[in-house]
């Protein structure tokens, strides 16, 4: 199993991020031209309901066309990866591999499918709550008397669109141990569905190409690895039974690898090649503590850039002043670019973790393509719905742009 790929769930990401932009223009639009009074509020949330309904409807082949593209691309990836580390490269291995990860592809693409058409359920549901709480603020924004709101009315719903664009629509909810109900957001949700869905059957293949080679696996080290994951990583393993120098995989590490946000890899272990991975803090002078807390500040930034962006994105729909967020929006670009500059050694610029839509994706020439290799010379072009003899697997030409 590779590491993990910056674009696994971009596509996916971008989709339903594509979706919850349209729903949260719809419910913006639907604010600008709210009624003031609670029971023609209601009427026209219901109308919007509907809207944000046939929304969902509207992108469920898009979305469903994303998620089937980055489960091949990702499973291709790291079935071209295990061949290549088993010693047994050839076109008929590769060509045989990539088939083989389409048709494992299938069950777990199925299940995300199964698992996005709720989330659009869900996020219908996120807008048409929230434009019933803002129009009802807002109604109630300056005198208190909904059938007289007087003078802050407008700047209530202007306030409150933004707030919503900034927050996003809640993709799913779960309840903590303590009581406490999360909203988990529309990017999140999607990434961790693909993740869970996508790693164990991509550790299976990798263990069992790691047996029918050399019979051993290397696991790799991450920045801050939990307490009983730091004493098996970084080591190479048997998949049998124990052997000199080679503890066994399945007693040491086991289930521990399929963890929830483990962030650990395997790759089959070809003696006559060394070590495939390396040991990210190696030279850098950093600590574990330190690294996880940069690499923290980092993902809370990029974070909060997407949200600034799609508050813009809702805005400038509406015809809004931006000024604002424009000048948030910069300021925290320029707080992200200081971070990178002060951490080279171990942070750098991750610009996928800061795109919005498909549109971007587009522009790059990423979308519906994966690269097979680092260096980008190998690339696979997935068209949804076609057999694997008729996808392309080919050299990229230098300056070529797959679209």
């Amino acid at each position: 199993m590779l590491d993990e790929e910056k674009d696994a769930s971009a596509e996916s990401e971008d989709a339903l991020s594509d979706m919850e932009l349209a729903m949260l223009i719809a419910a913006a639009s639907a604010l600008a031209s709210a009624p003031i009074a609670h029971k023609a509020i209601s009427k026209s949330g219901r109308a919007l309901l509907a809207k944000l309904q046939q929304i969902a409807g509207a992108n469920r082949s898009d979305v469903n066309e994303a998620i089937e593209h980055d489960f091949r691309g990702s499973f291709i990836r790291n079935w071209l990866a295990d061949v290549e580390d088993a010693g047994k490269v050839s076109p008929k291995a590769a060509s045989l591999a990539a088939k083989r990860a389409q048709q494992r592809a299938r069950k777990p693409i199925a299940s995300v499918q199964r698992y996005a058409a709720k989330m659009s359920q869900q996020m219908a549901q996120s807008a048409y709550m929230e434009y019933l709480k803002i129009a009802s603020e807002a109604a109630f924004a300056s005198t208190g008397n909904i059938d007289d709101p007087g003078v802050g009315y407008e700047r209530a719903l202007s306030a409150g669109i933004a707030k919503m664009a900034r927050k996003g629509l809640t993709a799913s909810t779960y309840t903590r141990k303590d009581g406490t109900v999360v909203h988990v957001p529309v990017d999140v949700g999607i990434r961790r569905a693909i993740a869970a869905e996508g790693r164990e059957p991509k550790i299976k293949a990798t263990l069992d190409a790691a047996d029918s080679s050399f019979g051993l696996v290397e696991v790799s080290k991450t920045v801050n690895p939990r307490d009983t994951h730091h004493r098996w990583e970084g080591q190479v393993y048997s998949t049998g039974a124990s052997t000199a120098g080679f503890p066994s995989f399945e007693e040491v590490v086991g289930d521990q690898i399929n963890d929830y946000n483990c962030g650990h890899r395997i790759r089959v272990f070809n003696p006559n090649i060394g070590r495939r991975f390396s040991d990210p803090l190696e030279g850098t002078g950093y600590t574990a503590e330190q690294s996880a807390a940069l690499h923290t500040e980092q993902a809370k930034l990029e974070n909060e850039i997407r949200k600034l962006k799609r508050e813009h994105e809702v805005l400038h729909s509406m015809k809004l002043d931006t000024k604002d967020v424009n000048r948030r929006l910069k300021d925290k670009r320029a707080e992200l670019d200081s971070l990178l500059n002060d951490h080279p050694k171990i942070l750098s610029r991750r610009e996928w973790r800061e795109y919005t839509y498909e549109k971007a994706r587009r522009d790059l020439g990423l979308y519906g393509k994966v690269h097979l290799d680092k260096n980008q010379q190998m690339a696979v072009m997935l068209n949804s719905g076609t057999a694997y003899a008729q996808s392309k697997i080919r050299k990229v030409e230098k300056g070529e742009t797959c679209r």
